[in-house]
């Protein structure tokens, strides 16, 4: 059938598009994974439904052979990827390969982070050669590679790692990462060996390299000249983490490094020159129509631009949606906005289904269809009542999502896109593209382009740092559960129904189940403890009925945030009673400051040291709230300030059962603990470090014994059989009920996923 000037309609129903994603979401968020050999039967069966559905024009049947084909296609996926994972037998292997750098190498304090492609092995078994070849690894270079640049081949030394899932609420899932970014496994090089450089630096990415390069030697006085590589190369390794964590609190991420959004403005200007082109030269409309011109000139820009992005997963897929665009066009298929954009989310489902498990794919579809559902009847782009309502309705929108991936909001999001997106987009992006272009012909042209960009970019960053920093907060949301994110989606819909409804602005109040965490507090005389499991160091949240305490602050991350506070944070955590350092090492308090600036705890305990003094964190102090108590056991006032005998040792209990917190002492302060409080009641579990856990259980055989993180090979030796340990388990959650029982649970156990974890 046809419909306008004679040109066919696309008969596509959204039901069995829609029924497709949903398949493919409910086996990504499916504990397991469909076995292989049922996943190619149901993919099969669902073709030949699909297929008689169509002949027969059997509209019930299409969408659920739809979903099943979604399930097995993403299945067939899924086993592929884990198929392409490292073997967990050869976690800690050493191993000497060969390899070439894909993208660019990114440079810390801590020394190098790139991905090598390894091309071949040496000095090794037929089976590690198999196991190894053809893989794309993440591989740390500690301390060193500062001159390794992007295509260079090199040999390297190194020692496999362990892909390890999420362990805590509110921490990136690391595997999940890695499985949608098309990595099989990661590594760290042998500092102890000798790397040699095999080739020099070749391909797209080198180019990049040299451009980024000269955009430094251009603009290296501006302080925004890393925003410029990002915007022109997608370079983000001159954005300093500071940085980042105010384009979070401002909302505008999504606008740095090319975007899938940049690419599909970029492919917008290549639909305006061929119009201008056919405009001036009338005659070009008789080899090739505009619109089938303005469509391969779309795509070909865009695809160069990603180009110069290193066709990353956002550029890729926006990419491939402005091919689907392009073939309609050139097809001469009349399609409708939510037509076009069905038939892209569907093409991306089919090609990748892993995409669906990437943040920036709900966001750029989610944001289309929300706009395209509250603002269907604008009359033209520029208009801007329209361009002020996107803003607050792309805004509201997606909030569910952004608070479900990245578990916080910003503020003063709406208000600085309003500012961000058009001077970004028209001015910045723009200005950096021209110097990269410009900058072959006539380096002084080009520099001229990039400090431009770098000046614009400034003066919108300076207005931004100008504002308050309580305008410019975070609001973090908490775990909730499924039903409060189908009542926040529910919400939305309800706020972005057509206006004159003076009673859609009700469904505000959906939203208040994301600033709810789904776990429930203790009851008086109860008390959650949850141990996090942090890469060094330690600490543990404490929690009773109207109270909480953090003891162990954890290490700063490389932003200087501490990396314990988004895990508070997800736990429903936005303001601390009490603090209690009980060690000193780095690992353990390196962000006691970065707390007390972030949660402004009511009282502060420090572990005594010859600057402070023994009476700080001392035996006989005490804090107690809804029926439980927190008291100090050690160290003593003849105590050394010296060692790990001289941290805190602490019991918390109440009426009728107790947790020893025992940090890293050793056998000689357990005697002595044993000897001053037998009049006490013998704890139930002990929490401490791996280095004492051996000692504190034999002090009291009759307790459970909890470590708080990762113990060495020596010490693993010697932890006590049953030894609960948060990096096996994640997260370690103790629940002590009023009556004196006590039961755990693992992390894991919660959030377990078929990505999780290395293939056998």
């Amino acid at each position: 059938m046809s419909i306008g000037h004679g040109r066919p309609s696309l008969r596509f129903t959204v039901l069995p598009a829609c029924s497709l994603c949903a398949g493919v979401v409910a086996q990504l968020l499916m504990p397991w994974l469909l076995p292989w050999s049922a996943s190619v039967a149901l993919l099969i069966g669902a073709l030949i439904v699909g297929s008689a559905a169509l002949v027969w024009r059997n509209q019930r049947a299409l969408p659920v052979a739809a979903f099943f084909f979604g399930i097995a296609l993403c299945a067939w996926h899924g086993h592929d990827a884990l198929d392409q994972r490292l073997p967990s037998s050869m976690v800690d292997r050493m191993v000497t390969v060969q390899g070439r750098v894909d993208g660019l190498p990114e440079s810390k304090s801590t020394g190098v982070r790139f991905i090598l492609d390894v091309d071949s092995v040496l000095e090794s078994t037929p089976e590690v050669s198999r196991a190894l070849m053809g893989r794309r690894l993440q591989v740390h270079w500690w301390r060193g590679g500062q001159g390794m640049r992007p295509g260079e081949r090199w040999q390297l030394r190194l020692r496999l790692r362990e892909t390890r899932p999420s362990t805590n609420p509110g921490s990136p899932d690391r595997a999940a990462l890695l499985l949608r970014s098309g990595l099989d496994g990661e590594a760290h090089v042998d500092t102890r060996t000798r790397a040699v450089r095999l080739g020099t630096a070749e391909g797209v990415d080198a180019l990049r390299d040299a451009v980024s390069a000269r955009v430094d030697q251009s603009v290296a006085r501006v302080d925004a000249a890393g925003f410029v590589k990002a915007l022109a190369v997608g370079d983000t390794r001159g954005i300093s983490d500071s940085d980042w964590a105010d384009l979070r609190r401002f909302g505008l991420t999504h606008l740095i490094a090319i975007s899938g959004f940049h690419v599909g403005l970029v492919a917008g200007l290549g639909v305006v020159m061929v119009r201008a082109g056919w405009w001036f030269f009338p005659g070009l409309g008789r080899h090739m129509p505009r619109p089938q011109a303005a469509a391969i000139a779309a795509l070909l820009v865009a695809l160069a631009y990603a180009a110069l992005a290193g066709f990353s997963l956002p550029t890729v897929r926006t990419v491939l949606m402005i091919a689907v665009v392009a073939a309609l066009r050139w097809a001469r298929v009349a399609t409708s906005t939510s037509q076009t954009l069905i038939v892209a989310v569907t093409v991306i489902a089919l090609v990748d289904p892993l995409a669906l498990m990437a943040p920036g794919f709900w966001l750029s579809a989610c944001g289309v269809a929300v706009l395209m559902w509250s603002i269907p009847g604008a009359s033209s782009a520029w208009d801007w009542r329209v361009f002020l309502k996107a803003q607050w309705v792309a805004s509201l929108g997606l909030l569910p999502i952004s608070a479900f991936f990245f578990s916080q909001v910003p503020v003063l999001g709406p208000v600085a896109n309003l500012v961000g997106i058009p001077w970004i987009s028209l001015v910045v992006v723009p200005l950096s593209l021209a110097g990269v272009l410009l900058d072959p012909i006539s380096h002084t042209a080009g520099a001229w382009a990039w400090l431009l960009a770098a000046g614009a970019m400034d003066l919108l960053w300076s207005g931004l740092l100008a504002l308050p920093e309580a305008w410019s907060t975070l609001i973090w949301t908490p775990s909730s559960g499924v039903a409060g994110w189908v009542l926040a989606f529910a919400g939305v819909a309800i706020v972005l129904l057509p206006s004159g409804l003076p009673w859609r602005w009700l469904g505000l109040l959906l939203l208040t189940p994301l600033l709810i965490p789904s776990s429930t507090r203790p009851e008086r005389g109860e008390l959650l403890v949850r141990v996090f499991d942090l890469p060094q160091g330690e600490a543990l949240l404490v929690q009773t009925a109207t109270r909480n305490v953090l003891i162990g602050a954890g290490p700063e991350g490389q932003s200087g945030d501490p990396l314990v506070g988004p895990l508070l944070m997800a736990s429903g955590v936005d303001q601390l009673d009490l603090l209690v350092v009980a060690r000193r090492a780095a690992g353990h308090a390196g962000a006691s400051r970065s707390v007390v600036q972030a949660f402004s705890p009511r009282e502060v305990w420090l572990r005594p040291s010859k600057r402070q003094g023994a009476d700080t964190c001392a035996k006989g102090q005490r804090w107690e709230a809804d029926g439980v108590v927190l008291e100090v056991l050690h160290p003593a006032a003849d105590t050394p300030l010296e060692g790990n005998d001289a941290d805190c040792v602490m019991r918390l209990s109440n009426a009728n059962s107790a947790f020893l917190l025992a940090a890293d002492s050793g056998r000689w302060i357990a005697a002595r603990v044993v000897r001053e409080a037998q009049h006490l009641m013998q704890p139930q579990w002990i929490i401490s470090g791996p280095g004492g856990a051996a000692d504190w259980s034999a002090a009291f055989p009759k307790a459970r014994s909890t470590v708080t993180r990762r113990p060495g090979p020596t010490a693993e030796k010697r932890l006590p059989e049953g030894t609960l340990r948060p990096d096996q388990k994640g997260a370690i959650s103790l629940t002590m009920t009023s009556d004196g029982r006590v039961a755990w649970q693992g992390w894991r156990s919660r959030q377990s996923h078929w990505w999780d974890g290395n293939s056998p």
